[in-house]
């Protein structure tokens, strides 16, 4: 079941994002459940972290609707969060709260299903994992929850936001950038690959991760590794 949110102070928006939702997932047959909030401090009190899909108003009642982007990133970053607003000046803001799309109100009866289409097919892509063999032994991981792999000849790690039973096996850098299904993992040097999900921004030579690490961005990397950053973020982050 898509879990989604409907927060704006203005009833008539929330009447036709509601109304919206049912059409297009009646049509495509999928479950789905929605909660709407017309104040943003009710929002803040809801479970953040159980929601797959967030609109959200960029002025809502004494709040600002990128301040509760935030706060939903904080609770759960795998969220997709579609920022609507009556304005374009604060379309270049969504970046800072890497929302997923920016809609301008008069524009939803055209733009939402293209849209939620892009939401599921994104939701599709963090449900990825990265299967690993240990012996006989196969162990799973969500790419998403993957920060990085790290290779120390023979074997390769698994940098990660969960607890793994085991986070080396067998092999090389090459072999695993080749066996990822996704490209959201850059290469920062011969010996790590990391996921851009996770990728604060890279500068100076380093890679700065959400989770507070810094990793050392090799000299005949570092080009193209902030070139595939850019690359990443504008098309899964911020189709428009």
């Amino acid at each position: 079941m898509i879990k989604i949110a409907v927060c704006d102070d203005e009833i008539e928006v929330i009447t036709q994002i509601s109304k919206l939702t049912t059409e297009y997932f009646s049509q495509k047959n999928i479950k789905y459940s929605i909660d709407c909030f017309n104040s943003g401090s009710d929002f803040l009190k809801s479970n953040l972290s159980v929601y797959d899909i967030i609109f959200l108003d960029i002025k809502i009642n004494e709040l600002n609707g990128l301040d509760l982007a935030e706060k939903v990133n904080l609770n759960n970053k795998k969220t997709i969060i579609i920022l609507v607003s009556q304005f374009h000046e604060y379309m270049s803001q969504g970046y800072r709260v890497r929302a997923f799309r920016y809609i301008l109100k008069p524009d939803l009866h055209t733009v939402f299903f293209d849209d939620m289409d892009s939401a599921l097919n994104e939701l599709n892509v963090k449900q990825e994992v990265f299967e690993y063999k240990i012996y006989s032994d196969i162990f799973k991981i969500d790419y998403d929850d993957i920060l990085y792999f790290e290779s120390k000849y023979p074997k390769v790690y698994i940098h990660s936001l969960v607890n793994l039973s085991e986070n080396s096996f067998s092999g090389n850098i090459d072999e695993i950038s080749s066996k990822l299904s996704s490209s959201q993992f850059i290469r920062i040097g011969k010996s790590y690959l990391v996921n851009a999900r996770h990728i604060k921004k890279i500068s100076r030579m380093k890679a700065y991760l959400d989770n507070g690490e810094t990793l050392n961005v090799s000299r005949d990397y570092n080009e193209q590794a902030k070139n595939n950053l850019l690359k990443i973020k504008r098309g899964n982050q911020w189709n428009i």
